[in-house]
């Protein structure tokens, strides 16, 4: 969770993953190890592109605002117009969506 989606997708590219697990803890003892690690989802890294895309988008849509002297532009409004939120779902999230169908 503490590794931005274009770390992420940098790291997948190099090493040829096309999913990765999402893993929190409780911290971290004094080796750097973390406490109690579990596994809290898996992420696809086309859900983290959509991601990187949509920042760069909302980047460069802020940057035109600002060339252009577009005093009243808001990121707000540009952000809220995409989804840039990547959805993690836990492995009961998942099971329960499959049992439904």
């Amino acid at each position: 969770p503490d590794s931005t989606a274009l770390a992420a997708v940098e790291t997948m590219t190099n090493n040829r993953l096309r999913h990765i697990p999402v893993i929190g803890s409780k911290g971290f003892d004094k080796l750097g190890n973390p406490i109690q690690p579990r596994v809290l989802g898996v992420i696809s890294i086309g859900e983290l592109l959509k991601s990187v895309l949509a920042e760069a988008r909302c980047e460069i849509h802020q940057l035109e605002g600002y060339i252009h002297g577009d005093a009243e532009y808001s990121a707000e409004e540009h952000v809220s117009g995409h989804s840039n939120d990547v959805k993690v779902e836990t492995r009961e999230q998942r099971d329960e969506a499959s049992s439904a169908k």
